[in-house]
């Protein structure tokens, strides 16, 4: 699985896309996006999407992103934050950014931590198939995201 997530400009309209590989064939493809959001935000919706995906398959799954935040943060920071209260340090009085995405990937990791999902770093704008196509999926969630939000403004004129 793929996953990858944008923001153009950011903060501003945001996408995320997931794609599921069985086989070296592509067998799901998954986009959403935001009008108004950042980056991280959608680059972390992106792997709570996967993540979730993951959970219905019966096999191994390795879920590529070339986001090191997202990558970093669900193998290791999550853990230290959590035992904090998802505060930046233990006297901390501010929740970590993106708390709420964050105890959600928690959570759905928590639910099939059996080994049975791995979140690896994949170079982004590589050449590499799975990551390009995720992150046409996320442009095309931005796009979508856009024109709800034209769309919306049009009705309210």
């Amino acid at each position: 699985m793929f996953a990858d997530g944008a923001a153009v400009p950011n903060p501003g309209a945001g996408g995320w896309g997931v794609v599921v590989y069985r086989d070296g064939v592509e067998v799901e493809a998954l986009k959403g996006g935001e009008p108004d959001t950042t980056n991280n935000r959608m680059e972390m919706s992106a792997l709570l999407i996967a993540i979730e995906t993951a959970a219905r398959i019966p096999a191994r799954v390795t879920i590529w992103s070339d986001s090191k935040y997202c990558v970093n943060g669900a193998n290791d920071w999550r853990h230290k934050w959590k035992r904090q209260g998802w505060r930046k340090s233990p006297r901390a009085s501010e929740l970590v950014k993106n708390a709420e995405i964050w105890q959600a990937i928690d959570a759905a990791l928590g639910a099939s931590e059996t080994g049975y999902v791995a979140i690896k770093w994949v170079k982004g704008h590589a050449g590499i198939v799975g990551n390009e196509r995720a992150d046409q999926l996320a442009e095309i969630g931005r796009q979508d995201a856009l024109d709800k939000l034209s769309v919306a403004s049009r009705v309210r004129r």
